[in-house]
């Protein structure tokens, strides 16, 4: 496995207090969902959702395989890393001072059953390094208040400021939810961060924000996560003005009721000279 991709590399941020890790694998019967996805997202969808609510900075590590010969993949976990191998797994100048790891099963009835383990070591007193265990049930049809009280906990926990998602911003549709996950696994391998190759349709990353807004236009979250992924996209060449346009047409054929994510995503066609779209 290669140096993990660092949070920050591509995104103007702060170096992150909290580093959120994908998630192992449980077994079960995951109904013809990508088990794998959902690992990785779930943690990463929870991490977007602190810093919204002002609680950041989190990060989420990014972790590929890089083999000698060989396609460079996402790497897997069957087993969440102990206290020690998670830390090791942070590149030292980060200096997180807590790490969340955990693991994700399907039950009963199509929901998803998440774990979240939060190793805290906030100094190097051995009496400051505490493992505290968080646990729900994302309901198939509706995940996203179950992810919020876990957010809660974690903010708590993690004396992390904390402020409830405007309305508007997320969703009580499970699909919607599930494409904004695909949206996000585009996002990163749009972003030409990683050594994981990216499909030569470079709109089909970031498509799935696009459906999530079809399944429920007042999933504001969506907009703003596709304006922020396309304009880093086209800053690094990564994506033509007009793919990034013909997503936002599919967007607004939606009626997506954020206003502020729709400010942006007008500003954003401002700047690339598109006046007609922006208004």
């Amino acid at each position: 496995m290669d140096a993990p991709h660092e949070p920050g590399d591509d995104l103007d941020l702060e170096p992150p207090e909290v580093m959120f890790l994908p998630l192992a694998v449980r077994p079960g019967d995951w109904a013809g969902r990508d088990a794998r996805l959902y690992a990785r997202r779930v943690p990463y969808f929870l991490h977007v959702v602190l810093n919204e609510g002002g609680g950041g900075p989190t990060a989420m590590l990014e972790m590929q395989s890089m083999p000698e010969d060989g396609v460079a993949g996402w790497v897997e976990l069957d087993e969440p890393p102990g206290r020690d191998e998670a830390f090791a797994l942070v590149p030292a100048e980060l200096g997180v001072r807590a790490i969340v790891t955990g693991a994700i099963a399907p039950v009963d009835g199509g929901g998803l059953r998440v774990e979240f383990v939060v190793h805290r070591d906030d100094d190097e007193d051995d009496d400051a390094s505490v493992t505290t265990t968080f646990r729900g049930v994302l309901a198939a049809d509706d995940p996203v208040p179950a992810l919020l009280r876990l957010a809660r906990h974690l903010a708590r926990f993690l004396e992390l400021g904390w402020r409830e998602p405007p309305a508007g911003l997320l969703t009580r549709n499970g699909a919607a939810f599930a494409a904004v996950l695909r949206g996000l696994d585009g996002e990163k391998l749009l972003s030409g961060a990683l050594e994981i190759k990216a499909p030569d349709d470079r709109a089909s990353l970031v498509q799935p924000f696009a459906e999530a807004l079809a399944l429920d236009p007042g999933f504001g979250l969506a907009l703003r996560l596709l304006n922020a992924a396309t304009a880093q996209a086209i800053h690094a060449s990564r994506l033509t003005d007009d793919a990034a346009c013909r997503v936002f047409d599919q967007c607004f054929a939606s009626g997506p009721g954020d206003s502020d994510g729709c400010v942006a995503v007008a500003e954003q066609l401002a700047d690339l000279g598109d006046d007609a779209r922006a208004l």
